[in-house]
C-alpha cells in the first residue's frame, strides 16, 4: 500500500481525543477524525468500509518511551541527567525538547532516533493489518526529513 509512513505515525501516535483516522485502501492516504462528529478533515465520510482502514489513536506512550531510550543511550552524562530530569511531570514532551535543542548534534540524533522508530510502529501496524508500505506517491526527500515540519536541518 502507498502510505506516508510520517502521516501513519502522526495518527497512532496523536491525541486519542481526536478519534484517530483513516487509511485509504486505495490510495494510502490518510485522513485525521474528529471524535465528536466522526468526520475526516478533508470532508469524506468513510462509507465504503471496504475501502477504509481505521486507525486507532495509540497516545504518546512509545514517544515517551523513545525519549527514555534515547537517554539511556546518550554519551553525554550530564546531557543525559539533564533531559531525565525533564520528562517527569507536567510539559515533559516540551521540556526535553527544550533542553535538547541546546545542543543541536544531539539534537539531530533524536530526531533521527524518532523518526525510525515512529516509522518501525507504522510498519508493523500495517504488518499487523496485513499490508507492507511502499513508498507514497507524494513522497519526497523533503518530506522524509526527520525533523518536525517548520524545522530543517
Amino acid at each position: 500500500m502507498p502510505v506516508d509512513l510520517e502521516e501513519l505515525s502522526g495518527l497512532l501516535e496523536g491525541d486519542p481525543a481526536w478519534g484517530g483516522g483513516w487509511v485509504d485502501l486505495n490510495t494510502g492516504e490518510c485522513g485525521l477524525v474528529t471524535a465528536d462528529s466522526g468526520e475526516l478533515w478533508h470532508g469524506d465520510e468513510p462509507e465504503d468500509t471496504g475501502r477504509w482502514l481505521h486507525v486507532a489513536c495509540a497516545g504518546s506512550h512509545d514517544v515517551y518511551r523513545d525519549m527514555e531510550d534515547f537517554i539511556a543511550v546518550l554519551g553525554d552524562r550530564s546531557l543525559a541527567d539533564a533531559l531525565g530530569t525533564t520528562i517527569t511531570g507536567r510539559g515533559a514532551f516540551r521540556w526535553f525538547k527544550d533542553v535538547l535543542a541546546a545542543s543541536p548534534a544531539e539534537q539531530r540524533r533524536y530526531w533521527l532516533f524518532n523518526a525510525e522508530r515512529r516509522h518501525g510502529r507504522a510498519r508493523t501496524w500495517l504488518a499487523d493489518h496485513d499490508y507492507r508500505p511502499t513508498p507514497h506517491a507524494g513522497f519526497s526527500r523533503a518530506r522524509s526529513t526527520p525533523y518536525p515540519p517548520g524545522r530543517s536541518s
